[in-house]
């Protein structure tokens, strides 16, 4: 008797205009981040806080940032559920934890400098989680996950020293 084996891609296939509206998810996102940001510390936190004293004041633009990313995960999440993306709360928590304080990092850059490097981030990181969430095997692929979100945080750490 011959059994015939059914051979399945390591990666599931994803059409390229998919992988653009992911992209220009990131592209989006990465605005949001920015921009929202930068109203809640200059018009919430930054009020809210600095009166409180000058200790938490330090830390006011590292709260709007993450409560930012926070926002704009939720809305990632939806945005890539209608897109039709493979595994989207994947994409949208690697991109969320790998970019957690990005704000603070960028704290004191100019505007323009500062909305370009979180676009770019926002983009590769969506782009790189979104490859991640298509292997197959789900074990490999959270094996992969926590080690890039995990390098994530290692590594500016090591170019900073």
């Amino acid at each position: 008797m011959d059994y015939v084996y059914e051979s399945q891609p390591a990666i599931i296939e994803q059409d390229r205009k998919l992988f653009g509206k992911i992209l220009l998810i990131g592209v989006a996102l990465g605005v949001i981040v920015w921009g929202l940001a930068r109203v809640l510390w200059q018009f919430v936190l930054g009020n809210i806080v600095c009166d409180a004293g000058q200790a938490t004041c330090v830390n006011a633009h590292n709260y709007a940032g993450n409560i930012a990313l926070v926002v704009s995960a939720i809305a990632g999440v939806v945005v890539l559920v209608k897109a039709g993306a493979y595994r989207p709360v994947i994409i949208t928590l690697g991109a969320t934890v790998s970019l957690w304080g990005i704000v603070g990092w960028l704290y004191g850059a100019s505007a323009v400098l500062s909305v370009l490097a979180i676009v770019v981030l926002y983009t590769l990181a969506y782009a790189v989680f979104a490859w991640v969430a298509r292997i197959r095997k789900a074990g490999i692929m959270l094996v992969i996950f926590v080690l890039l979100m995990a390098l994530a945080h290692i590594l500016p750490m090591v170019i900073s020293r």
